[in-house]
């Protein structure tokens, strides 16, 4: 259990909630506390999950400070947004699933993770330093984007290991998932 899942808990209130709460601090392990109001937080398993999410250990992936933050495919290409509105070193966890999500929400993949077309797809470049952003708060084209298969491998592992804590977590409690009212994401952040 690490102090960035206590702080999550004490800072997020976790403890102090009046509904069902789920806290999930997710990293390189990733940590889960449920909370029942007038019976405290629970056991929290850790479960690991890459770090998938921490944009550094991907292929194409930065810590969030200035990563692409949101991928949108649009007719046109696929427009990104950075984190600050400034230029690119790569995709950041929250971008990595983001291009995910859009690919699928495209029917640019299956749920297998392959590609049934590539917008996102490259092979051999370390960073997508190519990708343009635009002045913070908008979007902007990127002119190539990379999102290797193995990245996507990575998401769908740690999201397995991820479902299966919380699934294990909630049985553990005798919580019912329907019971959740409120779920906490904690992760890295960008600088303010």
């Amino acid at each position: 259990m690490g102090a960035d899942h206590v702080a999550m808990i004490l800072a997020g209130g976790v403890d102090r909630r009046e509904r069902v709460t789920l806290g999930v601090d997710i990293g390189t392990n990733t940590e889960i506390v449920v909370s029942h109001p007038g019976r405290g937080t629970s056991p929290r398993p850790s479960c690991a999950s890459g770090p998938a999410f921490e944009g550094p250990t991907s292929a194409t992936g930065c810590v969030p400070r200035p990563g692409i933050e949101a991928v949108r495919l649009a007719p046109e290409g696929p427009r990104v947004e950075t984190i600050h509105g400034a230029p690119p070193s790569g995709l950041c966890g929250s971008g990595i699933v983001d291009a995910i999500a859009e690919l699928r929400r495209t029917e640019s993949w299956t749920t297998g993770g392959d590609f049934a077309a590539m917008p996102l797809a490259c092979a051999g470049q370390r960073r997508a330093s190519n990708m343009s952003s635009s002045p913070p708060g908008r979007a902007g084209p990127a002119a190539t984007s990379c999102l290797p298969r193995k990245d996507v491998g990575e998401i769908q592992l740690a999201k397995g290991a991820i479902l299966a804590g919380i699934q294990t977590l909630l049985e553990a409690t005798g919580t019912a998932p329907a019971e959740v009212e409120e779920v906490l994401i904690a992760g890295a952040s960008a600088p303010t």
